[in-house]
């Protein structure tokens, strides 16, 4: 154990904990494994009632590398969910993680960060482990989606005029009647894509929406859209692709000595590596 944590990288990724029988009993998202794993186990560290009892458990540790905080928090909320560490679930309880929550019932919907999970008609991606990089990802993805941020079930503000974000077009200005609603559900949708993994969907489909508006000689509605496409590009491209083409896989890997044996499975899907 103690070997395996000195050769973690000081890369950001996700870690797993498992207590003696293999079991995750935790999984949380790091901007530097090394830093992050190493700070569980020094003394005289501060930690509540809890966290003492799930070191005490940990025997063993995973982990992943990660080039991107949307792909980071993707797999670990996609571990969470698949493995339902306890000490994860009991954390939720105590401290309220954070989720992304994506209200569909309002009309010019909002993204926001919640930590409440109650609501109906409501979309949810998460638990997260870590409050302050998911909202430096909520930042990165108004980058390609420029979705309200205003408070309320409706858009705007009480004087009517537009707010800064729309002036900057970091909003498509839903509050003044500057997009139909269709065209804004449209991009919540893809949003969504996005967040569950399917970014290239995504892409293409904006390059399909950047074509016809250019047909139509609508230029600045491509052009826009163009900057949202290079905005995506640019965070696809640090994207962790096991293969140049999309696919889905299983791969598995075995190692073995005349004592012992270790299979590896490895879950590919999209051509990304997002579980084991």
């Amino acid at each position: 154990m103690s070997e395996k944590i000195k050769s973690l990288p000081g890369k950001p990724g996700v870690y797993v904990f498992k207590d003696s029988s293999g079991q995750i009993i935790y999984a949380g998202k790091a901007k530097s494994l090394k830093s992050r794993v190493r700070s569980y186990f020094q003394k005289n560290q501060d930690r509540w009632p809890l966290a003492k009892i799930m070191i005490n458990r940990i025997a063993d540790l995973d982990f992943y590398i990660t080039d991107n905080e949307i792909e980071a928090l993707i797999l670990e909320s996609n571990l969470i969910k698949k493995y339902k560490p306890v000490y994860n679930v009991r954390l939720i309880d105590d401290k309220s993680y954070p989720y992304l929550a994506i209200a569909l019932n309002d009309e010019f919907t909002r993204v926001a960060v919640t930590r409440e999970i109650h609501k109906k008609e409501t979309k949810y991606y998460g638990p997260y482990t870590n409050a302050k990089a998911l909202r430096q990802t909520l930042d990165v993805l108004r980058k390609v989606f420029p979705f309200r941020t205003c408070r309320g079930s409706k858009a705007g503000r009480a004087n009517g005029s537009p707010c800064l974000n729309y002036h900057i077009k970091r909003c498509l200005g839903p509050c003044i009647g500057k997009v139909e609603k269709e065209d804004y559900l449209k991009m919540i949708n893809e949003i969504c894509l996005f967040l569950e993994g399917k970014e290239d969907e995504v892409v293409d489909d904006l390059k399909k929406q950047m074509k016809e508006a250019s047909d139509n000689l609508e230029y600045e509605k491509a052009a826009r859209l163009r900057n949202r496409i290079m905005a995506a590009n640019q965070i696809l491209e640090k994207q962790r692709v096991i293969f140049s083409e999309s696919r889905n896989q299983d791969i598995v890997g075995i190692m073995n000595d005349e004592i012992t044996a270790l299979v590896k499975l490895f879950v590919v899907r999209q051509g990304k590596l997002i579980g084991s």
